[in-house]
C-alpha cells in the first residue's frame, strides 16, 4: 500500500490512493482462503480471526534435523524473524540430535531446548505437532505445562563400550548403565529405552515421553521388561515388571515413566488357593503347599500323596504332625516323609501302637 500523505479537510483521495484501501482489505480476506462475497460484511473479522487462529501454523518439507517450513496457502507471513515470533508445524521427521528451521526462506535459525542453550537429543523432536519460539538468536521449544512439547525426557550419555543397542531398556548399576532383566527385584529397576546409538561409546536414553525411534513393537500392546533376555521388552506381563512402552505402532509409542519396584509387593503372593489342600505362590518363586491326608494305618505300607500343584523346580521340605484322638500316655506316633518328585511324595505313620491317623502336612520349595 502506497504512503498517503496527511490530507487537509478539504483534500479528497486520489483514486488510486482509495483503491488501495480496497486492495489491502480485500487481499487480507482472500489471503486467509475466503472468497470474496457482497452479501457477506463479515469477511474481514473472519479474515483475521483466521490468521490469529493459525497464522502461526506451517508445514514442514525438510528432512530430520532440518526443517524448511512454509506457509499453508496464501496466508501472508513475517518478512523478517523478531523477537516473541512462535511458530507450529507437524515435523514430518524426527530429529538425532542438533536441529536448525529455516521459516519461509528468512534463513537458517538453530533449534534449542526451553533453557535456549541446550540442542535437542535425539526424539525431543518427534511427527507431532511443535511448537517454537525466537528469542532473537534462537528458536526455542515451548514448554506445555512443565514438559517440552514433544513431552519426552531424554540424555545423552558417554559411557565406553556400553554394548547398547536400540530398544534395549536399562537401568543403573554402580554408576553405570546397565541392561534391565525382570529376574529379580533388583535387575527390573528399569529407568528408560535407548532411543539412538551413535557409537560404541555414546548414546540416548528416553526416560519418558513420546518416541519414533524404536523397532519391532506390537501395535496398541503395553511392552514389560524381559524376564530372560537382559535389556529385551515383551508383551507378556512377568511378575516384577510394570509396563516400559505403550506402543502406538512398530516404531513409534510412549515410554511410560519409571517407578522403582515395590519389593513388598514384588515378593508378594501371585496366586495361591486356600482350601484344605492349598498353596502359597510367591512373587520370588518361593511355594508353599499344606494338606490333611486321609487316615494312614501303621507301618510299612503308607500313602502317595499328589501336591495341590506343582513344584516349578523342586520341593524341599515336608513336615507334619499326626492328630490321635484316641492316642495318650505312652502311645506315640510320627508322619515319615519321602520327596518322589515335583507332583507327588509319600507319607508312612510310625509308633508303638497299631491305628489309622490322619496326617496334617506342609511342604516348602521353589
Amino acid at each position: 500500500m502506497r504512503n498517503i500523505p496527511v490530507q487537509s479537510l478539504v483534500t479528497l483521495l486520489q483514486p488510486e490512493e482509495f483503491n488501495d484501501i480496497a486492495d489491502e482489505l480485500e487481499n487480507i480476506i482472500t489471503s486467509a482462503g475466503i472468497t470474496l462475497s457482497q452479501s457477506d460484511l463479515f469477511q474481514l473479522g473472519k479474515a483475521v480471526a483466521t490468521y490469529s487462529a493459525g497464522g502461526d501454523f506451517y508445514t514442514d518439507s525438510g528432512a530430520a534435523d532440518a526443517y524448511v517450513l512454509s506457509a499453508i496457502g496464501s496466508k501472508q507471513t513475517p518478512e523478517e524473524y523478531f523477537d516473541g515470533m512462535r511458530i507450529r508445524f507437524l515435523p514430518e521427521n524426527a530429529n538425532t540430535g542438533a536441529s536448525t528451521i529455516n521459516v519461509n526462506s528468512l534463513g537458517v535459525i538453530n533449534i534449542k531446548k526451553a533453557d535456549g542453550v541446550s540442542d535437542p537429543a535425539a526424539g525431543d523432536i518427534s511427527t507431532t505437532e511443535l511448537q517454537l519460539t525466537y528469542d532473537g538468536t534462537n528458536f526455542r521449544i515451548v514448554e506445555l505445562g512443565g514438559a517440552s512439547a514433544t513431552s519426552s525426557v531424554t540424555l545423552d550419555v558417554n559411557q565406553a563400550t556400553h554394548g547398547f543397542s536400540v530398544n534395549d531398556i536399562i537401568r543403573v548399576s554402580g554408576g553405570a548403565y546397565t541392561e534391565a532383566q525382570a529376574d529379580t527385584v533388583a535387575n527390573a529397576q528399569a529407568i528408560g529405552v535407548v532411543v539412538a546409538q551413535p557409537d560404541a561409546d555414546n548414546f540416548t536414553v528416553q526416560f519418558s515421553g513420546f518416541t519414533n525411534l524404536l523397532t519391532g513393537l506390537s501395535a496398541n500392546t503395553l511392552h514389560y521388561l524381559d524376564a530372560s533376555t537382559p535389556g529385551a521388552n515383551t508383551t507378556t506381563e512377568p511378575t516384577i515388571s510394570k509396563p516400559i512402552i505403550f506402543a502406538v505402532s512398530s516404531t513409534t509409542g510412549w515410554i511410560l515413566p519409571q517407578r522403582p519396584i515395590d519389593t513388598t509387593v514384588a515378593g508378594g503372593i501371585t496366586s495361591s488357593d486356600y482350601v484344605t489342600n492349598g498353596f502359597a505362590q510367591f512373587a520370588d518363586d518361593l511355594l508353599l503347599q499344606w494338606g490333611t491326608t486321609a487316615s494312614i494305618s501303621r507301618g510299612a505300607t503308607g500313602a502317595t500323596i499328589n501336591f495341590p500343584t506343582t513344584f516349578p523346580t523342586a520341593c524341599l521340605q515336608i513336615n507334619g504332625s499326626i492328630l490321635s484322638a484316641t492316642g495318650s500316655g505312652s502311645n506315640v506316633h510320627a508322619p515319615l516323609f519321602n520327596i518322589l518328585s515335583t507332583t507327588q511324595f509319600d507319607v508312612f505313620v510310625g509308633g508303638n501302637s497299631s491305628g489309622s491317623f490322619p496326617v496334617f502336612w506342609s511342604a516348602i520349595g521353589h
